[in-house]
């Protein structure tokens, strides 16, 4: 097919891979069933229906050729798990790079899917709340549930991507070592922003590389994402944690000041009377604390401080608020409900 004088490298995002969400298709090119949750490349190619692309999905191993040996034209690569995009590069005769930049990479994929796992676990419904309650314009109402959850999942691990200098929407994403745009300039053409850190896999997925973008705060938790989240016991870094880019315990340092913050108020701590050291004080809690808010009661009560139990309201006489950690990262007027 021809695509003009430019080839066809003047077709946006001609090659793109990604996992088949079922069973019931099959490769367009050696016509065998393409295996749920099996990677599969499709080719962007005019369609002899309507004014515009069809997209024609086959086996990676039967259309692997046609990105030339090089990873940089096969959009999303980055966005498959580690070992897949290990595969599909070494199907084009190329050999991973090793380094402290290739394990960042990997560690980033396992971490950002060990997460994906717990939210495909949820509607799409319910990940599509996810995405809207924190401004995510990366998704249209096509979108399919496992890429909902890839950005929702690079969201809460990372925190907030800002708005593209280019088109000003809320679409940047994130994948491996590249940031690129998925909304749009005009009604009908998408935007072109991209920045990468560097080359991957001996090609550069993007024309300029330099820094990317600052991450913002971690994303906020809906009830359904809450709820998902605990039903299979995954525990959320903290927010100092999440927002670096590694993703590690970053904010160690805040703990060590903390630490010796405590020890300095201990003495003062060891000169009130027993059983007074909490008067004066109005506690309350939100969510399900551990320990329960009923052990936190009498706790209280045996320290001489007050309790409020049921409705808080505003907040109103109330000095300290218990919660969890994934109810404080709830957006605020889902908190002030409570």
């Amino acid at each position: 097919m021809s695509y003009g004088s430019a080839g066809a490298a003047a077709v946006q995002d001609r090659l793109r891979v990604e996992y088949a969400p079922t069973d019931r298709a099959s490769c367009k090119s050696c016509g065998t069933g393409m295996p749920k949750g099996s990677v599969k490349l499709g080719e962007k190619v005019r369609s002899p229906w309507h004014d515009g692309w069809d997209i024609k999905f086959c086996k990676v191993k039967c259309a692997i050729h046609k990105a030339n040996g090089m990873p940089h034209e096969i959009s999303h690569l980055q966005k498959l798990k580690w070992k897949d995009q290990v595969e599909i590069v070494e199907m084009m005769g190329k050999t991973v790079e090793k380094g402290a930049a290739t394990e960042a990479l990997k560690a980033r994929s396992d971490k950002l899917y060990a997460l994906i796992e717990v939210l495909q676990g949820m509607t799409k419904a319910n990940i599509k709340e996810l995405c809207e309650a924190n401004g995510s314009q990366v998704h249209g109402d096509k979108a399919a549930p496992p890429d909902m959850a890839y950005t929702a999942a690079d969201g809460l691990l990372y925190g907030k991507l800002g708005e593209c200098p280019w088109c000003k929407s809320e679409a940047l994403q994130q994948e491996g070592n590249l940031v690129r745009c998925m909304g749009y300039l005009t009604a009908g053409t998408r935007c072109t922003y991209s920045i990468c850190e560097g080359p991957l896999f001996g090609s550069a997925p993007c024309t300029k590389v330099g820094a990317l973008p600052e991450r913002g705060a971690p994303w906020l938790l809906t009830d359904a994402a809450e709820k998902s989240l605990k039903k299979a016991k995954y525990n959320l870094p903290t927010a100092a944690g999440a927002a670096g880019g590694s993703g590690g315990a970053a904010g160690s340092g805040a703990g060590a000041a903390a630490a010796d913050d405590d020890a300095a108020e201990s003495e003062e701590e060891e000169e009130a009377a027993e059983g007074t050291a909490m008067v004066g004080l109005t506690f309350a809690s939100v969510g399900s604390t551990d320990p329960p808010a009923a052990a936190l009661q009498q706790l209280v009560a045996a320290h001489g401080g007050a309790w409020v139990s049921g409705g808080i309201g505003d907040g109103g006489g109330i000095t300290h608020l218990i919660s969890t950690a994934a109810e404080a990262r709830k957006p605020k007027g889902k908190k002030a409900a409570k």
